[in-house]
Order: structure tokens, then C-alpha cells, then sequence
């Protein structure tokens, strides 16, 4: 996804992860460098690298008054299609902290989702909800349809996503904290992008 170069010296504490949280953070306000490292939750140095990649791919530009994301960086985050959002513990979604990615038109290449709960997992989270339309319905993969036993589940994604389309995916994933969750669900839903 970006190139993070060759790496010397000590190892880097920031993965691809932390690049597209920084790009999303920036396209939603602009923002100072030691705000951007307390939301992406990496350190200053850390930070500056993460800049430089997104300045290097014209995804950001950096001015006095802080960094904005630019009309490439806005077009890069609609090519991922992924758009991160916090979901209330429900009967479907049991955990504490559940963070939904939307991920546009990949809904016929989930399978049985449990390859995507086996990335997510090995990335933090503790679990993974795959929620896709089949039949007219909302179903968890492969083929739970939860239209008659989880109405207020499924009100809450329609509420949650409204501009959900026919092929796309909702990975919702479970974590100890929000991070967990959210580190775990992009990983899961990011291999679901490139699949």
C-alpha cells in the first residue's frame, strides 16, 4: 500500500495501520504533528516517518497552521474504501469495543469470513463479525440471515452505513480496547481490499 523504503537502524513502531489512521485523522481536520501522533498513537519520531510517507506520495501537504490532506490523499482513502466507525455492544456484537470498516463492493469475496476473524485476531482483535447482503437481506457470512432475529442490529447498520450498497462488506471487529479492535479490523478488512 505505501512504501514505508528500506528500513535501517532501529525497527520501525508503526505499520500500515497507523499510515492510513494518520491520512483518515487528517481527512477529517487539520491537524499539529504531536496531535496527529496522540490520535494515531505512536511516538514523535514515529510521527515524522509517517509524514514523510504521506508527503512523498503528495497525500498531505504540511503548512504553518498544520497538515491538511490533499485532493490525492482524499482520492487515495476512496480507493481503500475503508471508513472506520465505533458500534454499540449488541446481542450480535457482544464486545466492548467494536469498530465496523466499511468496505466497498468486496461483499462476494468474504467466503466464510473466517479468514478475515484469523487476520484480525493475529492483528489484536479478539473477534470478527463479516456482514454482507444476500438475498435481499443483511446476513453474517456465510449465510445467517439476520433480518428476523436481530431487527435492532440491523437497524443500527443501516443506520451506521446508510450508503451500504449491495456489494459491500462490513467487518466488525472486536478488541480489549478501541485500538485493538480498530488494528485488528483494518488488517482484516485491508486483505479484503486487495483480494
Amino acid at each position: 500500500m505505501w512504501d514505508q523504503g528500506a528500513r535501517f537502524g532501529p525497527q520501525r513502531r508503526f505499520n500500515q495501520y497507523h499510515i492510513w489512521k494518520a491520512l483518515y485523522a487528517l481527512s477529517r481536520r487539520k491537524l499539529g504533528r504531536q496531535r496527529l501522533a496522540e490520535i494515531v498513537g505512536v511516538g514523535e519520531g514515529s510521527v515524522r516517518s509517517i509524514i514523510s510517507i504521506l508527503l512523498q506520495e503528495n497525500l498531505i501537504s504540511v503548512r504553518q497552521n498544520g497538515m491538511f490532506i490533499t485532493p490525492e490523499g482524499k482520492k487515495h482513502l476512496e480507493e481503500i474504501s475503508l471508513r472506520s466507525v465505533s458500534v454499540p455492544n449488541n446481542p450480535l456484537i457482544p464486545g466492548e469495543n467494536n469498530i465496523a470498516f466499511l468496505v466497498r463492493g468486496k461483499g462476494p469475496r468474504v467466503g466464510n469470513g473466517l479468514e478475515l476473524r484469523d487476520i484480525a485476531v493475529r492483528h489484536g482483535a479478539t473477534g470478527v463479525t463479516t456482514i454482507i447482503q444476500r438475498k435481499g437481506g443483511l446476513m453474517v457470512a456465510p449465510d445467517y440471515n439476520i433480518e428476523e432475529e436481530y431487527p435492532n442490529v440491523v437497524k443500527l447498520i443501516h443506520e451506521l452505513f446508510p450508503d451500504m450498497k449491495g456489494r459491500d462488506a462490513i467487518i466488525v471487529s472486536s478488541g480489549m480496547s478501541r485500538e485493538e479492535a480498530e488494528e485488528g479490523g483494518f488488517f482484516a478488512a485491508l486483505h479484503l481490499v486487495n483480494s
